[in-house]
């Protein structure tokens, strides 16, 4: 050592050593005097020689037992198990991190049994207040429509969908009814509708509650509005419908209602027979169906009826087209009175033009299963009628016009090929009516040869 630059081999020279014997490098509280010559190298104000435990605080004693934390093997003081930043002796919730309390109850997720956050019902390793789909294991929680139910959960993936809806017009006093079906891949029941409406009206009346302006068939999906406007109404509605299933699966179609003043007299006539035409189409053909049933079933009397029935719609139909007729007259009247300006006489025609084309057109059908000759067309051919589905050849003939007339059927069954006939006959006034005056004539001519002839003998 006498000889020796660094007698206590602590890599600092001896005329340099600040403790001298010891490694200087040894300073465990870092105040800058080594261990060795350190009387409480630990920095805990306790001296090295009372020191209970050497290089650790003495006053940290957690569980108060009398050995500081850092020599105490029994409450793991110094062990952080489950690395969440809190030792295992101070950690409310071992495994789990104690920071995360997503309902701040004090109680951290990993232990907290009434968010359902320690939950995992599908045992799919996301606890249930997480998983998408809690009751069935979805591990990658696909949710392909974003709604927030794992696509696992979900009958379908695909939101219920509406018609293309046009926008509509209403008027001031006149009932307003508009109907469109709204579809699913699931039961239609399950959907739940909602709508909702804004204008620039100065009060609308229009409440699109359910059951109030509209009403929704759960078993057809068909949803109706059903509203008469009032003055206050005159304006642009703007109406949104919604449609949500039961997997939250939701779609929106939105449309106009534009409420215009009060129809006039002539508008709402048109108005009128427009609904008369629809009902009187769809009685027509559900006639229609009970004839060709009749001559399917080879029916003589449901064939009588049918007919009977159809001729009556035939005749209630050329009453309306003769009611036409008259209307365009008052129109025309109306606009040479002064009623209604010449631009309003021009658009009412048009309308009425096109819905007198409508009522031709039934004419022309009903004719055709009538076997009448056509009113509505210069050609004055007889038609017939290919039996519609029945698949059956169906030759009807008869006279025109509203007298009675005799009816002859003739149906070709398509299993056997053999003809059966049905007729339908009715005495015919005009036909009796020009026999008695034809022999009345005959029998004048009768009686003026015969005194001609007398004459004739008497001279001689």
């Amino acid at each position: 050592d006498g000889c020796d630059s660094d007698s206590d081999g602590d890599n600092v020279a001896n005329s340099d050593d600040i403790c001298y014997g010891y490694d200087d490098s040894l300073d465990a509280d870092q105040d800058g005097i080594p261990d060795g010559c350190d009387s409480d190298s630990d920095g805990d104000n306790v001296a090295n020689s009372d020191d209970i435990c050497y290089g650790y605080d003495d006053s940290l004693d957690a569980d108060q037992d009398g050995t500081p934390d850092g020599c105490d093997t029994e409450d793991n003081t110094q062990t952080d198990t489950d690395g969440d930043g809190v030792v295992d002796s101070a950690d409310i919730c071992e495994g789990y991190d104690d920071a995360v309390d997503t309902d701040g109850d004090g109680t951290p997720d990993g232990c907290d049994t009434s968010d359902g956050t320690t939950t995992d019902t599908d045992a799919d390793g996301i606890m249930d207040s997480e998983d998408n789909c809690p009751n069935t294991a979805n591990n990658d929680q696909a949710d392909t429509d974003a709604n927030g139910v794992g696509d696992v959960c979900e009958s379908s993936t695909t939101a219920p969908s509406f018609p293309s809806l046009s926008a509509q017009t209403a008027n001031v006093n006149s009932e307003f009814s508009y109907s469109f079906t709204v579809s699913d891949t699931q039961d239609i029941y399950d959907l739940t509708i909602t709508a909702t409406s804004t204008s620039d009206a100065t009060t609308s009346t229009l409440d699109l509650t359910e059951n109030t302006h509209f009403t929704y068939d759960t078993t057809t999906g068909l949803v109706t509005i059903t509203w008469t406007p009032t003055s206050t109404d005159i304006g642009i509605h703007t109406v949104t419908f919604t449609a949500t299933d039961s997997d939250a699966e939701s779609t929106s179609t939105t449309f106009t209602i534009t409420v215009e003043d009060e129809l006039n007299e002539y508008e709402q006539s048109i108005v009128d027979y427009t609904t008369d035409l629809e009902n009187y189409e769809i009685d027509y053909e559900d006639l229609e169906d009970d004839y060709d049933d009749a001559v399917d079933d080879e029916d003589e009397d449901d064939i009588d009826d049918a007919l009977d029935s159809l001729d009556d719609l035939y005749d209630d139909v050329l009453d309306v087209q003769d009611e036409l007729l008259d209307l365009e007259d008052d129109i025309k009247d109306a606009e040479n009175d002064d009623e209604i300006t010449n631009d309003e006489e021009d658009d009412l025609l048009d309308d009425l033009a096109d819905l007198m084309d409508d009522y031709d057109d039934l004419i022309d059908d009903l004719e055709d299963i009538l076997g009448i000759e056509s009113t509505t067309s210069d050609d004055s051919s007889s038609s017939s009628s290919d039996g519609g589905s029945s698949n059956s050849g169906t030759d009807t003939t008869s006279d025109s016009g509203d007298d009675d007339y005799d009816v002859t059927v003739t149906t070709i069954s398509p299993d056997t090929g053999s003809d059966t006939s049905y007729e339908n006959t009715a005495s015919s006034t005009s036909a009796t009516t020009l026999v008695l005056l034809t022999a009345g004539v005959v029998l004048a001519l009768l009686g003026l040869i015969a005194l001609v002839g007398f004459t004739v003998l008497s001279r001689k």
